[in-house]
């Protein structure tokens, strides 16, 4: 018999892999408890997208919110999943973006 956590993450496993998501990389218990944390964020981000992208004041600034966007649905790390599952989205995007600013690949 499986468990809810056991059901819930092979759904979201389902969803994600059907989302064109990266493979997680860590233990398979850090795996199945992100795959589920990712796909409540990503749902949570898409909706902030959704509700922000024409408030951009232009298109450098569109573009860059779909490249920080772009990057978190890249992230692989099941850790990191975890470690960020109690940020609010806002908080993953404007972290994201500080890093790739940091990183050279966007301006903040």
């Amino acid at each position: 018999m499986y468990s809810t956590h056991e059901i819930q993450s092979a759904k979201a496993t389902q969803i994600n892999t059907e989302a064109g998501l990266p493979a997680l990389h860590g233990t398979a218990k850090q795996i199945a408890w992100a795959e589920s944390i990712r796909a409540a964020a990503l749902t949570d981000v898409d909706d902030f997208v959704a509700a922000n992208i024409d408030q951009a004041p232009n298109d450098a600034e569109r573009d860059k919110l779909r490249r920080v966007v772009a990057s978190l649905r890249d992230t692989a790390d099941a850790d990191w999943w975890i470690d960020v599952r109690e940020h609010h989205v806002t908080r993953l995007v404007k972290d994201r973006a500080r890093k790739m600013a940091a990183a050279g690949e966007i301006t903040v």
